[in-house]
């Protein structure tokens, strides 16, 4: 790679790394990288220098505030010193870019580096909205309803061998180098209709199902309430009004 000397093992990886960042380029890929890399952008190793220009990548955090000061990521330092860089194909789908406070979520002597991407555009997904169906779900508000569903699903799969399978098939990947992965993917797929099979008759086992909707019956329920606030009022000699 143009402008490193690689007779030391530092260089040489970073060596590697380009080369290995490039053939993803060739192959397509975009790239999200994060780095704890001990060098600022004006360090006078310029190892920096030399991977942004070498693998066109960029920092997702200068393209979205491109005035703002350098800020140091470690906490007894003075410069950024952990980077996190994107691929410029990525650049038109970032949303937002920024950097941590110090323990900002954990405990660290360095900061946290984020980047937004808008994933759906990215990714070319038409974007659905997601709507609830309350029918289907099983508040934790209700101990009982959630005991039950989880006695019925933990039924299913002891029924089904569901534990037992999953552990001989853990065991035999981990025991087998060159186990047959389309067998292992055929299991897991059959695993996993299992499990879907035991949610949703544990769902259906606590399901109360509403009756039809009639005009006449919601009419008749709300004449009832009202009658009955007014017949409060009266009993109280209260205004609600």
């Amino acid at each position: 790679m143009q402008g490193f000397d690689i007779t030391s093992p530092i260089k040489l990886y970073w060596n590697d790394l380009m080369n290995y960042i490039v053939r993803l380029h060739q192959d397509k890929h975009d790239i999200i990288l994060l780095m704890g890399m001990n060098q600022h952008l004006y360090s006078k190793a310029q190892d920096l220098q030399i991977l942004l220009r070498n693998c066109g990548l960029i920092d997702p955090h200068i393209l979205c505030h491109p005035e703002s000061p350098e800020v140091n990521t470690y906490q007894r330092g003075t410069h950024k010193i952990d980077h996190l860089l994107i691929s410029q194909e990525l650049t038109p789908y970032v949303t937002s870019a920024g950097i941590e406070p110090f323990d900002a979520g954990t405990v660290s002597d360095h900061r946290g580096l984020w980047v937004d991407v808008a994933l759906a555009e990215y990714l070319g997904i038409h974007k659905k909205s997601y709507n609830l169906n309350k029918k289907r779900h099983i508040g934790s508000g209700n101990p009982t309803i959630c005991a039950k569903s989880m006695s019925k699903l933990q039924d299913h799969l002891l029924s089904n061998n569901v534990y037992k399978t999953t552990n001989q098939l853990y065991e035999h990947i981990h025991q087998n180098a060159s186990y047959d992965s389309q067998k292992v993917t055929r299991e897991i797929n059959k695993i996993d209709r299992l499990i879907t099979q035991g949610m949703l008759a544990a769902e259906k086992s606590v399901q109360h199902n509403r009756p039809p909707f009639s005009k006449k019956l919601h009419q008749g329920r709300l004449e009832f309430i009202l009658a009955h606030m007014v017949l409060k009022q009266v009993m109280y000699k209260t205004d609600r009004s």
